[in-house]
């Protein structure tokens, strides 16, 4: 869904360690890399990308006019951000007409949750380890009575992970703001309840 056009002003909202800016950079001249942890953009800002403006900000309260940006990539983000409806909102008011707001979901529930689970034993394996199915199975059957680590932080706020997410929640709530444009579940589109994603284009 990165889709060329050099004289747009992009953000990354939730750019994290910047695998997704760093691309858009290539395509863009104008990319901004927003991020909660001051820990990663120290990170990005040593690679000395030119083209890239990092800020520090809450992606609840946009640092950025009204109507300012072309368009918006949050991969892996909304899941984590608790009172996720007020940064729907900023999205919404510093996007301009028509502008794109491109979000990508996990989808944590059934078959896709078992298959997520899965693929992230394997790829975690350590390389002496030699992989199996069966190997994958028994990891994440004792890996499932453990709660996932993943915590940010937003001063006295807090949201675990994405516990109990789900997407089609979100999606409902976003359909109060933006037209979907485009759904596309990840990587399988065709066979819709093993996808362990749902990218959403969603257009002001």
């Amino acid at each position: 869904m990165v889709e060329a056009n050099p004289t747009k002003v992009v953000l990354d909202l939730g750019c994290g360690s910047g695998s997704l800016l760093r691309l858009l950079s290539r395509v863009f001249d104008d990319v901004i890399g927003l991020e909660i942890d001051p820990g990663y953009l120290t990170s990005i800002a040593s690679s000395h990308i030119p083209n890239i403006t990092l800020l520090n900000s809450d992606g609840r309260k946009l640092p950025f006019r009204t109507e300012s940006i072309d368009t918006i990539y949050s991969i892996g983000v909304l899941e984590h951000i608790s009172r996720v409806q007020e940064c729907i909102i900023e999205a919404h008011r510093v996007l301009r007409k028509g502008g794109s707001f491109i979000i990508g979901l996990p989808i944590e529930s059934g078959v896709a949750s078992i298959f997520k689970s899965i693929i992230h034993k394997l790829v975690n394996y350590d390389t002496e380890e030699k992989i199996s199915i069966v190997a994958a199975l028994k990891s994440f059957s004792a890996g499932s009575k453990t709660e996932r680590k993943y915590y940010y932080h937003v001063g006295k706020d807090s949201q675990l992970g994405h516990i109990g997410f789900r997407w089609e929640d979100l999606l409902n709530l976003v359909r109060k703001y933006f037209r979907v444009g485009k759904l596309t579940l990840f990587p399988f589109n065709s066979l819709r309840t093993i996808n362990p994603y749902v990218f959403l284009k969603l257009v002001k």
